[in-house]
């Protein structure tokens, strides 16, 4: 500028010379040199006073050299407005631009508003007025300064193809400009890929304050994408410690890529953590990167922690080995369903075939040891059929075996072996085991023909002898339930005589049920000499084995009652007795009966007596009652009989000994001539329960009373009276059931049922109404008529108590239960078998009807009752107890009581192998995830896949539940993971398939909304203002 301003006053000066010399013209002259002057001493203030000053006298001289020097003052006052960055700057050169256009002065005043609007950092608008410049209008320093902002302007706007040649001119010649614009053609240059090019101009530029703290970030780069490592390293270590270099975060990262690529896992993992600390945000590849750092040196943890972000991102090779050493962190540091899920999620994008099979063979393995075993079959399969060369084939084999030795869901597994074209041995023993133990399991779930068939198919591979002995033993049990008694002996003594020592007390109950078999086909010495043996064979401490052991005693007592070994029947009941042992009632009541045979009625009065009133509420208490007052009407104690008769009658209402007790008072009566006791007991017999055993025996007996009193006509007149009988149709009435019940021992249901049809056709109030229905309810039974045996048994079953009214009860509630699924009527004959049972057996079979009954009919208070009978009273096996809390777990949750409810599911899930226990292996992992604790809901849920693998739809149903605790852990992977193993997997039940759905759905859109990773920007250009 001031170059020009010189070359502009020599031409003030030559056309001064030549005008008119006035005294007026001098003094504009000076005025204007003087202002020009003050521009030179850059004070710019008095200079602009002066051209103010100057312009405002009135042109009296009408020269024209002065109009040219009124252009000069106007362009040196927006010159000045420029310069001291005066608000109306930009439009004093905007108006003088316009005024003056195409004068030179003009062609500079453009200049200067492009440096105006350079200032300004507008850099479209400084490009806008610098294309307008003319470089021969400008001074050589001025070119040059033209070029670099010019080129500057463009930079920024990212038009390089237009700035690079621009900062090349400059670059190479000594100005303020030059190391501005090498570093800058580096930059363009660098990310051009013109990497020696690059180097040689930030060489240059780092010489300059302003760039040499964000040099070394481009050259450190140059040398690691030439793979100089060990340079970046070097190069960058003196600035590491320099807090005012920039982008010292970026060396950290660098350094750490450099140490990376030289295998130096400690260091690099050191500076990417560094890195990482102050980062917002990091790449997939920055996260690889430093999760396998990490995974290199051994902390795992921290590998993790990294290599979790990538979540699904396999499908590439960089990817797939990320997500492999992830899945190998997880086993490091124990974590292995999460290891097994992000093995599989690199099986679902197959890339790297080395990576994929060596995945597919510790997938496998994996699942075997978290019981996946499904799972690890399938894989294995995968892997022998892709990769028939992998190194992991025998292996792979190995591990096959074991896969179906542990499989719990042993239908499949069988099914796999039946359908492979041969089997070595120990594919052959596996079968032999898996058998089993699916025979084991369907008796747990009461399926008798089920698991028969199943220990038959164990039994055809006898290769494992301890297999072998168990299905001995397992065949006895199942031949005794189905009553096969022989084929029963026969395993159990193939059990006992199996070698091997095999656990005490299983051998003490073979040993039992062996004599409970030969008592059943009533072979009573060789029950005894097996009863003897399990005696021999006492295992204390386990209540169950306890009981056996008293009912050994016991049973022993019967068989040799059965033999007429009274004193030796008698010395088993009473060590029962003598200890109150388990069921010791019964061995009084039986010890009783026995001295009775033996003659002593006077001790049997007195043991039964002692039982009734010891045990009131025993289910022995009416029979002991009963027999006492029968024995004493035997002995001739009548009005002993009499008196126990009527508390037969008044205290157990309900027995079926009430019936027998009136007949018999009515006898007693007669026999001592109370005639009127005798027939109203009679007639009370004949009116209250007809068509019984009792009632014809009344009518007989009160036909010779009146006999006896001559007063025949009274007693045709009563029997004519009474619905049911009828003197002359009784002949007839007893031909046609005679002929029926005839058929009926004959086995030929078909003719019975049709006999007995016409007979209560004929006869519907007939004498054996209550026996031909009972019967013919049996035939239909037989024929799986279940609506006419129904109907049978519940008219026998409204009926006072009678001699059919216990199994009449019985098979109507379970047909009620079972096959019409009638709960109201299920519950009402369930609870009139409890008020009649005879037996344990019986009784314990009501409580545990009207417990399910009461269930299924929403009863829930009812169903508590029960199944707090049957805990309480410690009734019925493993089974039953489970069933009992399975309920109360589930009222005590559905009411929102979930600490009562947890203990009863806890409970019920001890009995593993069992559908009940699934379901409340489920419950108890849903209570803790209700209860927030999402940790030891997850380790429920484990339990339901490892106990109860057998019930699929209750360990799918934990998977789902798994998702959401993982989700509450914040561990979306493995939720995902889990999830996605559902969708591939499962094929049953469609709506807990859609759920598992609709959550993967949910979990994967949520990651696409929110991702965890992203980068900061590289890409900062310092502005020259900052520099």
């Amino acid at each position: 500028m001031r170059y020009r301003l010189i070359v502009l006053l020599c031409c003030f000066f030559y056309l001064s010379s030549t005008a008119q010399e006035t005294s007026n013209y001098y003094l504009k002259e000076n005025s204007f040199k003087e202002a020009v002057q003050l521009i030179e001493e850059r004070q710019y203030l008095p200079a602009k006073k002066l051209f103010q000053e100057f312009l405002a006298e009135e042109n009296t001289l009408g020269r024209q050299e002065y109009k040219y020097w009124e252009a000069k003052a106007e362009y040196y006052l927006a010159w000045i407005s420029y310069k001291l960055e005066e608000p109306r700057a930009e439009n004093d050169l905007l108006a003088f631009i316009e005024k003056h256009e195409g004068t030179a002065e003009a062609r500079l005043a453009t200049f200067n508003l492009g440096q105006l609007y350079y200032k300004k950092r507008r850099y479209k608008n400084a490009l806008q007025w610098f294309e307008k410049v003319k470089i021969d209008d400008l001074a050589i320093d001025q070119v040059v300064e033209y070029n670099f902002k010019t080129a500057y302007s463009n930079f920024i706007l990212k038009r390089f193809e237009k700035a690079k040649p621009l900062f090349a001119q400059i670059k190479s010649t000594e100005s303020q400009y030059m190391l501005a614009a090498n570093y800058y053609y580096g930059f363009i240059e660098f990310f051009e890929g013109n990497l020696e090019s690059a180097l040689e101009s930030f060489n240059k530029a780092e010489r300059s304050e302003i760039f040499d703290d964000v040099i070394p970030y481009y050259k450190a780069q140059i040398y690691y994408f030439k793979e100089d490592y060990s340079k970046v390293i070097g190069y960058l270590d003196p600035y590491l410690s320099n807090e005012n270099v920039q982008y010292r975060k970026h060396l950290h990262h660098l350094v750490g890529k450099a140490y990376f690529k030289l295998e130096d896992y400690e260091n690099a993992a050191k500076n990417f953590k560094l890195y990482a600390d102050e980062s917002r945000s990091l790449t997939k590849e920055e996260i690889y990167q430093i999760g396998v750092a990490y995974y290199k040196i051994g902390d795992f943890e921290s590998s993790v922690e990294y290599l979790e972000e990538l979540n699904n991102n396999t499908r590439d090779s960089v990817g797939q080995y990320a997500i492999y050493a992830l899945a190998d962190a997880y086993l490091k540091t124990g974590r292995y369903e999460e290891a097994r899920n992000a093995f599989q999620s690199i099986l679902l994008n197959r890339m790297n075939a080395n990576i994929h099979q060596l995945t597919l063979f510790n997938y496998a393995k994996l699942s075997h040891e978290l019981n996946y075993q499904k799972d690890a079959y399938l894989t294995i399969e995968d892997l022998i059929r892709m990769y028939p060369r992998s190194p992991y084939l025998t292996e792979s084999k190995k591990l096959l075996i074991d896969v179906l030795f542990a499989s719990n869901n042993y239908r499949e597994a069988l099914e796999i072996l039946d359908n492979m074209e041969s089997m070595n041995t120990d594919m052959k023993k596996a079968y032999q085991k898996i058998a089993y133990l699916q025979a084991v399991a369907y008796k747990n779930d009461n399926r008798i023909d089920a698991s028969m068939d199943y220990v038959k198919r164990s039994l055809e591979y006898p290769l494992d002898d301890k297999i072998l002995t168990a299905s001995y033993y397992l065949s006895g049990e199942l031949n005794y339930l189905k009553s096969n008694y022989s084929e029963s002996i026969d395993q159990y003594l193939k059990f006992l005589q199996s070698p091997g020592d095999f656990d005490r007390a299983l051998k003490m109950q073979a040993t039992y049920s062996t004599a409970y078999a030969y008592m059943k086909m009533k072979k009573y010495k060789q029950a005894i000499t097996y009863f003897d043996k399990a005696i021999a064979l006492k295992v204390s401490g386990d209540p169950l084995l306890d009981q056996m052991y008293s009912d050994a005693f016991i049973r022993k007592g019967d068989s040799h009652l059965m033999n007429r070994e009274y004193s030796s029947a008698i010395s088993a009941y009473k060590k029962v007795v003598d200890n109150k042992w388990s069921s010791w009632d019964y061995a009084t009541f039986q010890q009783a009966l026995v001295e009775g045979l033996k003659g002593n009625s006077k001790t049997k009065i007195q043991l039964l007596l002692k039982l009734n009133q010891d045990v009131p509420k025993s289910l022995y208490a009416d029979d002991a009652l009963f027999y006492a007052a029968a024995t004493q009407a035997d002995i001739g104690e009548n009005n002993n009989a009499i008196s126990n008769f009527d508390l037969v009658i008044n205290d157990y209402p309900e027995s079926k000994w009430v019936v027998e007790s009136y007949l018999r008072k009515g006898l007693l009566y007669f026999n001592s001539g109370n005639t009127t006791a005798s027939i109203n007991n009679f007639k009370h017999v004949i009116e209250n329960y007809p068509n019984t055993n009792a009632s014809r025996q009344s009518v007989k007996a009160l036909k010779e009373v009146y006999v006896s009193l001559g007063q025949t006509q009274a007693y045709i007149d009563y029997i004519n009276s009474v619905p049911y009988l009828n003197v002359t149709s009784g002949a007839q009435d007893s031909l046609l059931y005679s002929t029926a019940e005839e058929y009926y021992y004959k086995a030929d249901c078909n003719n019975a049922v049709r006999l007995f049809g016409e007979y209560l056709d004929k006869f519907p109030k007939g004498i054996f109404n209550l026996r031909a229905r009972y019967f013919r309810a049996a035939c239909h039974m037989k024929s799986e008529n279940y609506v006419a045996a129904r109907k049978d048994y519940e008219f026998i079953s409204e009926k006072k108590t009678n001699e059919f009214s216990e199994l009449s009860l019985l098979r109507a509630a379970e047909l009620n239960y079972y096959e019409f699924e009638d709960y109201t009527k299920s519950f009402k004959y369930y609870s009139g078998l409890e008020k009649v049972a005879g037996s344990a057996e019986n009784k314990q079979l009501a409580l545990k009807g009207i417990m399910r009954s009461s269930y299924k009919n929403d009863n829930f208070d009812k169903c508590i009752e029960y199944s707090n009978k049957i805990l309480l009273n410690n009734l019925g096996l493993n089974a039953l107890t489970a069933e009992a809390n399975y309920y109360q777990g589930k009222i005590y949750y559905q009411r929102g009581k979930f600490t009562v409810a947890l203990s009863h599911f806890q409970a019920s899930a001890s009995f593993e192998n069992s559908l009940i226990g699934a379901e409340s292996q489920y419950h108890v992992a849903r209570i803790y995830y209700l209860r927030k604790d999402y940790q030891r809901s997850l380790n429920e849920c484990f339990k339901t896949k490892n106990n109860f693998s057998n019930y699929e739809y209750w360990v799918v149903k934990s998977f789902v539940l798994m998702s959401d605790n993982y989700v509450e852990l914040d561990n979306d992977f493995q939720a995902r993971a889990t999830l996605q193993s559902v969708v591939d997997n499962y094929t049953g039940d469609k709506q807990l398939l859609d759920e598992a759905k609709r959550k993967l759905a949910k979990l994967n859109e949520g990651s696409k909304q929110t991702p965890k990773s992203g980068t900061d920007s590289l890409y900062t250009i310092p502005s020259e203002g900052q520099r």
